[in-house]
């Protein structure tokens, strides 16, 4: 037995001699097992409609998986190694059942199985598929993002069996913010991260070269280091038609030949050691759980009854108090915030009008002083993609600038009363319980909006130059094919006014609603683990002690004992190597 079983099973034994901790040895002995088998969870990850199993499907080799155009995996399917074809569904009341392939959907699928009215908790699948031999598994989950948010919630839910992830983006739109705001949450977790930019079938080369551009860019904005940053560009739909043909040339000419190969690398030189550490840091954190509620338990069990019951009440109206106001400060903000984007379209449409008259203005100006229209339209096109690129350039900065100082002033606002009423309710239950609360958060809650990437680029490109006007024109009077001249330029203008001016306000309304995502979050993960934290174990403590007197001094020696070993294990954990 190597050293991190060795903890865990030593965790195991300590935790499971207390009936506060006994729930997390659950936990610890899945690591366990986890760490024997060798088994490395490999997951795909993205927003809906990414093509997540058809890549599956295509690494396979076969269509297992349901696939559609409509938004379709609803629970969670892990594919392991087996010698032969079959699957298991397991349900969350704790059985299970044997289900052929063709009867997956049924299981896995909205259309079939809406809203999990069967109860799944998870399917299994054993398929001899070469990789999946080599001790990983495979894990498709429901997209992120969806109008189905139950989707959302089930993938977040299974964020805590990641090892690592092949992260699927594609081409249409390449990254959303949604995405990007998952991508964070899934770095917490994930010890290894593949990005794949699926669909480039649908895309020119150069389309594709500026999707990877962008695709890197925006994730070095996201973080991601350099090391980590090698995008695999592929089509799942041409590599799945390959496979299913036996097509070596077209499995390679996919980009999932590279895929292949890279976990290929990935399984025999890193897999054994990003296995380790992602267990090391789960088991980490179940004993700080762990040690969370022993030290919780310790306070409780030394404060008399009536003292406690009195105490508990008087918190719980002042809770009860507290979750209005949270709420009512919650509805508040939905106002503002509806209110703050319609401010933003509002600004983008003045900004539009006015790039209009000053885009007009410069090509007819051009265009009347001009001695030779043979060549007068094509040199008021290059001056007026002059003017775009001026205009834009300059603008965007006071355009966003300007957002970002409203934005700043109403979160800040919103994050001092969240932090008042965060604050008061600590403050009572330090009075009442002498508990050491967790601490808030150190960093401050998210208010800042991050400048796009591709916003100078992408405002400036694509004029969508006028055809050569015909022969029959160039015979018209000067006046009349000034005139118009001016009027293709003029729509024209327009075009490229609106263009542009709906290519800022796009990237400032999804800065916005990305930032008030964060921030809501963040407000309510303080909370949760600030308030209703405390509240639960109040709740379960006077419950107990409602049946038994306080701890004798045998039992808190017994509690500070194993805390003390919990800590030490913590230590321990942290400091060794994989």
């Amino acid at each position: 037995m190597n050293a991190l079983a060795d903890s865990l099973q030593r965790a195991i034994e300590h935790l499971s001699h207390h009936p506060a901790t006994q729930p997390l040895t659950t936990r610890l002995a899945e690591l366990q097992q986890r760490l024997e088998t060798g088994h490395f969870h490999l997951v795909v990850l993205g927003q809906f409609k990414r093509g997540k199993s058809t890549l599956l499907n295509a690494l396979l080799g076969e269509p297992l998986l349901p696939m559609g155009v409509v938004p379709v995996t609803a629970i969670p399917a892990l594919i392991a190694y087996g010698p032969t074809r079959q699957a298991r569904i397991h349900f969350g009341d704790g059985t299970e059942q044997p289900v052929t392939l063709a009867q997956l959907a049924d299981y896995i699928t909205e259309a079939a199985n809406p809203h999990n009215e069967r109860g799944v908790a998870r399917v299994e699948v054993q398929h001899p598929a070469p990789l999946l031999a080599r001790g990983v598994v495979l894990i498709d989950t429901p997209g992120i993002g969806s109008t189905l948010a139950h989707n959302t919630e089930t993938t977040l839910a299974f964020l805590s069996e990641v090892d690592a992830a092949l992260f699927l983006v594609s081409a249409d739109p390449p990254l959303t913010a949604v995405e990007l705001e998952f991508l964070r949450a899934v770095r917490q977790r994930a010890r290894r991260l593949f990005f794949l930019l699926n669909k480039v079938d649908y895309l020119t080369p150069p389309e594709q070269a500026e999707a990877l551009h962008f695709l890197q860019a925006t994730l070095r904005q996201a973080g991601i280091e350099d090391g980590d940053l090698q995008i695999f560009p592929v089509s799942a739909r041409l590599a799945l038609e390959a496979r299913v043909r036996q097509d070596n040339a077209g499995w390679a000419a996919s980009g999932l030949g590279a895929v292949e190969e890279r976990l290929e690398q990935f399984v025999q030189a890193e897999k054994q050691a990003t296995l380790h550490s992602a267990i090391r840091d789960k088991a980490a954190n179940v004993l700080t759980m762990a040690q969370q509620l022993l030290q919780t338990e310790r306070r409780a069990l030394t404060m008399p009854l009536a003292e406690l019951q009195e105490k508990h009440n008087a918190f719980q109206q002042a809770l009860l108090l507290a979750r209005r106001q949270r709420q009512q400060a919650a509805d508040m903000l939905q106002g503002d915030h509806k209110r703050f984007l319609a401010r933003i379209n509002q600004q983008a449409a003045a900004l539009r009008v006015e790039a209009e008259g000053v885009f007009i203005t410069a090509v007819a100006d051009f265009i009347c002083t001009a001695a030779n229209l043979d060549e007068a339209e094509t040199a008021a096109q290059r001056r007026l993609g002059e003017e775009v690129e001026a205009f834009f350039g300059t603008q965007y900065q006071p355009f966003s600038q300007g957002i970002q100082a409203e934005l700043t002033a109403l979160l800040t606002t919103y994050a001092n009363q969240a932090d008042a009423l965060v604050h008061e309710l600590r403050h009572l239950a330090a009075d009442l319980f002498a508990f050491t609360f967790a601490p808030l958060h150190p960093d401050e809650p998210p208010t800042r909006m991050r400048t796009p990437y591709w916003v100078h680029s992408a405002l400036m490109g694509g004029l969508g130059l006028a055809a050569s006007p015909g022969l029959w024109e160039r015979l018209l009077p000067a006046a009349k094919r000034r005139e118009r001249i001016l009027n293709r330029l003029r729509l024209l203008a327009q075009r490229l006014a609106l263009r542009n001016t709906e290519n800022l306000r796009w990237a400032v309304v999804q800065n916005t609603e990305q930032v008030m995502r964060q921030f809501q979050a963040h407000l309510d993960a303080r909370w949760q683990e600030t308030i209703e934290a405390t509240a639960q174990v109040l709740e379960t403590t006077v419950a107990q002690r409602a049946q038994q007197s306080a701890a004798s001094a045998a039992n808190l020696a017994r509690l500070d004992q194993l805390a003390e070993t919990i800590d030490t294990m913590i230590q321990e954990l942290a400091t060794r190597e994989a």
